[in-house]
C-alpha cells in the first residue's frame, strides 16, 4: 500500500501543470483506489467532527457529498488523525485545486481536464474546433476521411468528394481559391495555381500552373507549366513547358517544351523530344527527336532524328536521319542516313546514306533514291555474283539478293 505521502507527491506532481487530461485524471483515480483501505461518504460536518476527535483515517479517500452548500462533490485524503490534505479533486466540475473544510470554499488549482481537441491542439494539430480532424491517443477513435469531410469541407484549400459507403476519397476538387477552375485535382506545391482549368489532374510542384486548358493531365515538376492548350498530357519534368500546343502528348523530360507558336497534334516521348518543335502533326520519339524541329507532318524515331528540320512532309527512322534536312517530302533510313540532305523528294536506306562524315557533306540532289555502299556488294560480272550468292553460303532461298556489277555499272539482282 502506497503511504499519503507518495498520494499527495502524485497530486502535486499533476496539479501544477495546470491542464490535465482524461487519462492523466483516470491514472490518479487509478492510484488512490488501488492504494488506499476505502472510499469514505461523509458530508462536511461529519468530517470537522473526525478531525476535532483526532479520528481521521490516514489510507482513507473521503468524498464529501455536499461540498460548496452542497452544490459539488469533493475528494479530499486523510493526511493525519486530525488533518486533511488542502489539495482536492472537484469531481462536479472535473478539476484539482484546494478545499479549505472550515469555510467550504473550493479553488481550482489552475486547470481544469481537457477535452480530445484541447489535447490535439497541445500536441500540435491545428486549433480545437468543428473541423479538426487529428486523432491522438486520447481521441476515443480516429476518424475516417468521410468523417474529416463532414467536419470540413476543405483541406487546404482543397474541397474532398467523398464514397458514403466505403470513406474513400473519389476526388479532390480545388476550392474557390482557384476561381474559374473547375474538375480539377492538384497535389504540390502551386500545381494548378493560377490557371483557368475544366477537367485537369496536376500532380507535382507548379504542375500545370499558370495556364488555361481544357482536358489536362501534368505529372511532374513544371509539367504543362506556363503553357497553352487543351487535351494535354505531359508526364516528365517540365514536359510541355512554355508550350501552345493541343492535342499534345509529351512523355521525358522536357519533352515537347519551349514551343512558343500554337501547334496541333504532337506527340513527343523521350529526353527534349519534341523540343521546340513548330510544326503541326509531328511524332517524335527519342532522346533530342524532332528537336527544334520547324517542319509541319514529321515523324522523327530514333536519337536525333529530324534535329533541326526545317521541311515538311519528313519521315526519319534512326538516330540523327535526316538531321539538319532542308528537303522536303524525304525518307531516311538508318543512322545517319539523309543527314544534312536538302535534296526535295528524296529517299535513303542505309547507315550515312546520302552523307558523307568524313567531310560533314549531306545532299543535295533532288528526287534521289540513296543506298548506302555499305549495303550493296560488289561482283566484277554475273557470273561472279550468282556464285557468290548461294545458299550454301548464307543466302537465304525466296529472296532477291542486289548487287553493283563493276562492269556494267548496274545495279543487277540474284533470285534465289
Amino acid at each position: 500500500m502506497a503511504t499519503q505521502s507518495e498520494i499527495q507527491a502524485l497530486i502535486n506532481q499533476i496539479v501544477p501543470n495546470g491542464n490535465y487530461t482524461a487519462e492523466e485524471m483516470n491514472t490518479l483515480l487509478t492510484t488512490m483506489l488501488s492504494y488506499t483501505s476505502s472510499i469514505v461518504d461523509i458530508e462536511r460536518v461529519a468530517l470537522q467532527s473526525l478531525i476535532s476527535s483526532v479520528g481521521v483515517n490516514t489510507n482513507a479517500i473521503y468524498k464529501i457529498t455536499d461540498g460548496v452548500s452542497d452544490t459539488k462533490v469533493i475528494f479530499v485524503f486523510g493526511l493525519t488523525t486530525s488533518s486533511i490534505t488542502d489539495n482536492a479533486l472537484n469531481i462536479t466540475d472535473g478539476t484539482f485545486g484546494t478545499y479549505d473544510i472550515t469555510t467550504d470554499l473550493y479553488q481550482t488549482g489552475g486547470g481544469t481536464i481537457l477535452t480530445p481537441d484541447e489535447v490535439d491542439a497541445i500536441e500540435g494539430a491545428n486549433a480545437p474546433d468543428s473541423t479538426n480532424v487529428f486523432a491522438t491517443i486520447n481521441d476515443l477513435q480516429n476518424p475516417d476521411l468521410s468523417e474529416v469531410y463532414t467536419e470540413g469541407n476543405t483541406v487546404n484549400g482543397y474541397a474532398l468528394t467523398m464514397d458514403s459507403a466505403s470513406g474513400g476519397i473519389l476526388g479532390i476538387t480545388l476550392s474557390s481559391s482557384f476561381a474559374g477552375s473547375t474538375n480539377v485535382v492538384a497535389f504540390g506545391e502551386g500545381a494548378s495555381s493560377g490557371s483557368t482549368h475544366t477537367n485537369a489532374v496536376a500532380i507535382g510542384d507548379f504542375a500545370a500552373s499558370s495556364r488555361n486548358g481544357t482536358n489536362i493531365v501534368a505529372l511532374g515538376n513544371y509539367a504543362g507549366n506556363f503553357s497553352e492548350g487543351s487535351n494535354v498530357n505531359a508526364f516528365g519534368l517540365e514536359s510541355g513547358r512554355f508550350s501552345k500546343v493541343g492535342n499534345l502528348n509529351a512523355l521525358g523530360y522536357k519533352a515537347a517544351s519551349n514551343i512558343a507558336i500554337t501547334k496541333t497534334n504532337i506527340n513527343a516521348l523521350g529526353s527534349e523530344a519534341a523540343k521546340g518543335s513548330s510544326g503541326d502533326n509531328v511524332n517524335a520519339f527519342g532522346n533530342s527527336a524532332a528537336l527544334d524541329n520547324s517542319g509541319s507532318r514529321v515523324n522523327a524515331f530514333g536519337l536525333e532524328a529530324a534535329a533541326l528540320n526545317i521541311s515538311n512532309d519528313v519521315n526519319a527512322f534512326g538516330d540523327s536521319a535526316l538531321a539538319g534536312n532542308s528537303g522536303f517530302s524525304s525518307t531516311a533510313i538508318g543512322k545517319n542516313a539523309g543527314r544534312k540532305n536538302s535534296g526535295a523528294f528524296s529517299t535513303f536506306i542505309g547507315g550515312e546514306a546520302g552523307y558523307d562524315s568524313n567531310t560533314d557533306i549531306g545532299n543535295s540532289l533532288s528526287s534521289s533514291f540513296v543506298i548506302s555502299n555499305i549495303y550493296i556488294p560488289e561482283y566484277a560480272n554475273r557470273a561472279a555474283a550468282v556464285a557468290g550468292i548461294t545458299v550454301v553460303l548464307g543466302a537465304v532461298a525466296n529472296n532477291t539478293y542486289l548487287y553493283y556489277n563493276t562492269t556494267t555499272f548496274a545495279i543487277e539482282a540474284v533470285r534465289l
